[in-house]
């Protein structure tokens, strides 16, 4: 998984390539860029385009719940699992740390896999096969001009199945591509760590949360999870293990991660609530803005070009108006929980 820019993903999309061309009636108006995270599922032609909001915070509840769709999906196509499931991506801290760590061992304790694994890539290290990927749809969505949001997921669709060629990519780059949205975002941190959000309340947090918390994670690059020696069906543990390198002969067992009673104890069986995270003011000044000059527009000398329907999806996301886009496109999780456990 990597997060790819979003700056293009916007709507409306006015772009120079494109034989419409841009006006300057909406010159430098357009909404805030999406957040696109790219998943490729390797030994499969399956890959992801999960597009969010950019309101949406991009902390490590939406890594954990973009790898929900990832593993749900898989589990609906071709109907099981593997005993293994190993999670690559960037160092940086909304993907390493331990809610994702804690995330992922929720798939051990609930016997979905039998081993679960993060690897790290090095610092500053250019992964060249997601660069790629996100290369191929944002090119076509660089050189194309759209307003709707169905159109993005359509380019996007379409670039890659232009890609199929061997010769073009490698074909574990997955070119039967899913693209998601996701619009609200659950928080994994209140729900495993109750009181984390609250600087004041975050160390009591951690010393109380469903999962153990452990130092100096950032020295490693390498993490395993697996029901730890002598875990019993009554109350399976899950151990964590790390090691510096993936290269590195063997794993340093760092202690219990998580238990089905300190699960229960802390989540009270009840289903993570949604992410709810202020927005900064920059962001709102901007969709205010940008909301009130696509109404002004639509009534003016250029309404012909920027009609109410072309202009409908950019203003419904100018005003966080998610419900406008569930017909088509809304994409509802239990993250917590795979098809496969149940």
């Amino acid at each position: 998984m990597d997060g790819g820019s979003g700056h293009e993903f916007v709507l409306p999309h006015l772009s120079a390539a494109d034989r419409e061309g841009p006006s300057k009636a909406i010159d430098g108006y357009a909404t805030v860029p999406m957040k696109v995270m790219n998943g490729l599922v390797h030994g499969d032609n399956r890959s992801h385009v999960i597009i969010s909001p950019g309101v949406i915070g991009a902390t490590a509840n939406l890594t954990c719940d973009c790898l929900g769709i990832m593993i749900n999906t898989a589990f609906e196509e071709h109907g099981m699992l593997p005993p293994s499931m190993t999670l690559q991506f960037d160092g940086a801290s909304t993907n390493k740390c331990i809610l994702t760590l804690a995330y992922i061992s929720m798939y051990v304790l609930f016997k979905v896999f039998r081993t679960g694994r993060a690897r790290c890539e090095l610092e500053s290290h250019a992964h060249d096969l997601y660069d790629a990927f996100h290369a191929v749809h944002a090119v076509k969505v660089r050189h194309t001009t759209f307003y709707h949001l169905d159109e993005l997921r359509a380019l996007i669709e379409a670039a890659h199945a232009s890609s199929k060629d061997a010769k073009a990519m490698r074909p574990i780059a997955g070119h039967n591509v899913q693209v998601s949205n996701l619009w609200a975002v659950h928080d994994y941190w209140e729900w495993l760590c109750p009181g984390y959000t609250n600087e004041k309340t975050r160390k009591h947090a951690l010393a109380h949360a469903a999962f153990a918390s452990y130092p100096a994670l950032s020295k490693f690059r390498d993490f395993k999870m697996e029901l730890e020696e002598g875990s019993t069906e009554a109350n399976p543990r899950v151990g964590l293990w790390a090691k510096v390198y993936m290269t590195s002969p063997t794993y340093e067992y760092l202690g219990t991660i998580m238990t089905l009673e300190s699960y229960k104890a802390v989540t009270r069986n009840l289903p993570p609530p949604m992410q709810s995270r202020d927005v900064s003011e920059g962001k709102t000044a901007r969709e205010d803005k940008v909301a009130k000059q696509f109404r002004s527009v639509r009534r003016g000398p250029f309404a012909e070009q920027f009609s109410a329907a072309r202009l409908a999806d950019a203003i419904a996301m100018c005003e966080r108006q998610w419900d406008h886009f569930k017909p088509v496109s809304y994409t509802h999780l239990r993250a917590h929980e795979t098809k496969a456990n149940l």
